[in-house]
């Protein structure tokens, strides 16, 4: 690494190539990747607000750049897209990175058919009351608390066309019946990857 150290953030690539005085290789180049993990101090202050404008005042909406009731853990998927379950816009939120700047616009949005709406309805291509989407193996679960499910995302998203492909507590992904049977689900909040 550089004298400073490496910043916090993305994997880094370490090319290592071997010659002698003469320039002559000798060994193949070898490279290796390295994941530089973000480490936290106590007290340390927060560089970027997600949902607002700046770190004061509080407003919430439908808007792209807007939150209103994040629930949960948001997530990252290896190549740094974020998702966040905004419960009372019945949305999930995408980014195409983590931002890095105040007041950042999503990419696209899932749940909804587009920004200015948060309709609250049961169906394929929505997410009443959405909680925690973790990421495991490609694929993105959400917990639909309101609708008593989980939906599945066979592959992470890159639209917000995506849709789910499985859903776990319903029959079908227009019903919301709740119940505590081997096939339903009443009110989930987490789901764990």
């Amino acid at each position: 690494p550089p004298p400073t150290g490496w910043t916090r953030g993305p994997d880094r690539t370490v090319m290592v190539e071997a010659a002698d005085v003469a320039g002559n290789k000798l060994a193949p180049v070898i490279g290796a990747n390295y994941l530089v993990k973000l480490e936290f101090d106590n007290f340390q202050a927060a560089e970027v607000v997600i949902g607002q404008a700046g770190f004061t005042g509080q407003s919430g909406g439908t808007a792209a750049d807007k939150l209103s009731g994040p629930h949960g853990n948001p997530a990252v998927t290896p190549d740094g897209k974020l998702f966040i379950a905004e419960y009372e816009n019945n949305r999930v939120l995408a980014f195409g990175a983590i931002p890095t700047v105040n007041g950042a616009s999503a990419s696209f949005v899932l749940g909804q058919p587009g920004f200015t709406t948060n309709d609250d309805v049961t169906a394929r291509g929505s997410h009443p009351g959405p909680q925690q989407p973790p990421t495991a193996a490609g694929r993105l679960p959400v917990a639909d608390y309101s609708a008593n499910r989980v939906v599945i995302y066979g592959s992470i998203p890159s639209n917000g066309s995506a849709e789910p492909s499985v859903v776990v507590g319903q029959s079908d992904f227009d019903s919301e019946d709740s119940g505590c049977t081997d096939s339903r689900l009443n009110g989930p909040e987490a789901v764990s990857a």
